[in-house]
């Protein structure tokens, strides 16, 4: 009988689980159309699941917010279960009940320059950067929901949709984020739009000719472990 349950190391590969957003503040203000923020931004080379991360929403107008990373669903027992809730997959997000309601009432954009992802080569996990050509910030599609702590703090937190790779990506990785273009960060914003089959043609790979892929050098390429990147080739 065949296991329907993924071992850790697979679940590990099919994941999309580092990115990196260094851009200023106000540069990031200015492309992505918000001036209010909640919380504190930092910079950083490296962006790990369970920390604080830059999003956007639209509260009547657009306005950025730090999120924990791992979408707690606002009626899950405890906080652990945002650790393995750092994707979604653009397939089953409508499905899923960790991710449905927030699919239709509760996206969001998630700020990034770039992202990692390994491929084996040589029986070695080497890691890849993966950014635009035109070298500008981006969004990932987002989801995101409010759980209320035990002691009663509300924290919010957010997911990374993701979806089949484009030719690039698909030498590199299974899965890829979905990136969207400015037109696209408007629909997916939108509460409005609630239609499944629009939402759903706004999860598709972006153009591997607007894709630019580099190795990266890093301290660990153990994707199963905490890595710390040194440096970009």
């Amino acid at each position: 009988m065949c296991s329907c349950l993924m071992s850790a190391a697979e679940e590990v590969r099919l994941m999309c689980g580092r990115f990196a957003l260094y851009s200023d503040i106000k540069v990031l203000g200015s492309r992505f159309k918000f001036s209010d923020l909640t919380g504190v931004y930092k910079s950083s080379r490296n962006v790990s699941p369970t920390e604080r991360i830059l999003t956007v929403v639209d509260h009547g107008g657009r306005q950025a917010m730090m999120m924990k990373w791992g979408l707690i669903p606002s009626w899950a027992k405890d906080s652990k279960f945002g650790a393995r809730m750092i994707n979604a997959r653009a397939e089953t997000i409508d499905l899923k009940p960790a991710f449905r309601e927030s699919f239709h009432r509760k996206r969001c954009l998630i700020l990034a320059d770039g992202f990692f992802e390994w491929t084996r080569i040589n029986g070695k996990n080497t890691p890849y950067f993966i950014q635009l050509k035109s070298g500008l910030s981006f969004a990932f599609a987002g989801l995101w929901d409010t759980w209320s702590a035990p002691d009663g703090e509300q924290i919010d937190t957010c997911t990374i949709v993701t979806c089949e790779p484009n030719e690039l990506m698909a030498s590199i990785h299974l899965r890829m984020p979905v990136i969207l273009n400015e037109a696209g960060e408007t629909l997916w914003l939108n509460t409005k739009s609630q239609g499944t089959r629009l939402l759903k043609g706004l999860m598709v790979p972006y153009p591997s000719d607007q894709l630019y892929a580099s190795k990266a050098l890093i301290a660990d390429s153990n994707v199963a472990k905490q890595i710390d990147m040194l440096d970009l080739v």
